[in-house]
């Protein structure tokens, strides 16, 4: 499930198209039909990387930043299982365990030095 923020922006995108009606597709090619998903894996990204002035990423580096920003956000590894659409935490656990420990300390750190430094009411 999309976060309400995200998910108005594909819908304002449809909107913006000439293909907008209820089983029109968000992301169709010219002719109003299914986009060539080979084609977007490697032509997609290019011009906004380019415009960005990034190198290349591929499908998995954005997928791994979507894990990395739920585990810092502190969601547990079960949500995050199913966000990543694994068929067992295990595996989530064994791919990014190291970033839970991480997001930990984070929390903690923020904690200890909010408690010393932080503003007094």
């Amino acid at each position: 499930m999309l976060a309400p923020g995200l998910a108005r922006m594909p819908r304002e995108h449809k909107m913006a198209s000439r293909f907008k009606a209820g089983g029109d597709l968000v992301f169709p090619s010219a002719t109003g039909r299914p986009l060539n998903g080979r084609n977007v894996a490697r032509r997609g990204p290019e011009k906004g990387l380019a415009t960005a002035n990034l190198g290349k990423l591929r499908f998995h580096d954005v997928r791994h930043t979507y894990a990395s920003l739920l585990v810092a956000e502190g969601l547990n590894v079960v949500f995050v299982s199913r966000q990543m659409g694994h068929s067992s935490p295990d595996i989530t656990l064994r791919v990014y365990s190291h970033l839970w420990g991480a997001a930990e300390h984070a929390i903690k750190a923020r904690a200890a030095l909010d408690s010393v430094y932080g503003a007094s009411s």
